[in-house]
């Protein structure tokens, strides 16, 4: 189950300012891309501890530089499934997920001893 923590209105002008949008025009799409961003970031490190993504927490701010990197690549190549082997990877989003991962498996590896989930 996603936990979205970045599906608000403060999160969508941040997201079009690092994006260099200008218009209100996108914003739907906007919108779409970072949530289809951030259930794959979460989809990549795990759903075991929701209170990891939370505003906050010691990964908010890399956890929403990952789904920036994502979203931002998905309103960039806006294109069908079938062309999208022509276009490169994202490099720093999957790198952010790297770092988030190992956070993430420190953090419930902590939970787990503490008998807390959460």
């Amino acid at each position: 189950m996603f936990n979205y923590q970045l599906d608000n209105d403060e999160t969508l002008e941040e997201f079009k300012n690092f994006m260099n949008i200008l218009s209100d025009n996108d914003d739907s799409i906007c919108r779409m891309c970072l949530k289809a961003a951030e259930s794959y970031v979460q989809n990549a490190i795990g759903f075991e501890l929701p209170s990891f993504y939370a505003k906050g927490s010691d990964a908010y701010d890399l956890y929403k530089q990952a789904v920036f990197a994502f979203a931002g690549t998905n309103f960039t190549n806006r294109i069908a499934y079938a062309d999208s082997a022509q276009y490169e990877s994202n490099l720093t989003g999957k790198s952010y997920i790297g770092s988030l991962r190992g956070m993430y498996l420190i953090e419930l590896e902590n939970a787990e001893k503490a008998g807390d989930k959460g």
